[in-house]
């Protein structure tokens, strides 16, 4: 608890003695399942001002059916990302957690550039670069 001290200067205060003051985290609405996959969420994901992660919605008027919807369905929840840097972060250290192959993208849905990340469905080969595609040329030998 706090006791009160007597500074150099002669002047009483109040101090901390042994109590060690944590770091403020936000009030879950529903128990995070995976803590490891909520810590790299809150590292990259753009944040709510009650420290949440923002989510991917439909405009009101979009959800009204008055303007048609600029993007599907399938975005609506997802977790959105600031920048294509953040997202690919994430998808690596989700993959590192034993996640499948993540990609990132642009949402058609943002008017300022936010993005998703998505499974990743390409063929391996087609992750690798050139020289992981064609074999190289077997070096003659000499006789």
């Amino acid at each position: 608890m706090n006791q009160t001290m007597e500074d150099d200067m002669g002047q009483v205060g109040t101090g901390p003695t042994e109590d060690v003051v944590d770091a403020v985290v936000p009030a879950q609405a529903r128990p995070v399942r995976d803590p490891a996959r909520a810590e790299i969420v809150l590292r990259y994901a753009r944040l709510r001002s009650d420290g949440g992660p923002q989510f991917c919605r439909p405009r009101r008027a979009e959800a009204a059916g008055l303007i048609p919807r600029r993007q599907g369905p399938g975005t609506d929840g997802k977790i959105i990302y600031p920048d294509r840097e953040s997202a690919e972060r994430a998808a690596r250290e989700f993959e590192a957690l034993g996640a499948c192959l993540l990609r990132s993208y642009r949402c058609n849905r943002s008017t300022h550039g936010h993005y998703h990340l998505t499974r990743d469905t390409t063929t391996p080969d087609r992750r690798h670069g050139l020289d992981a595609r064609f074999p190289r040329q077997r070096q003659a030998s000499p006789d």
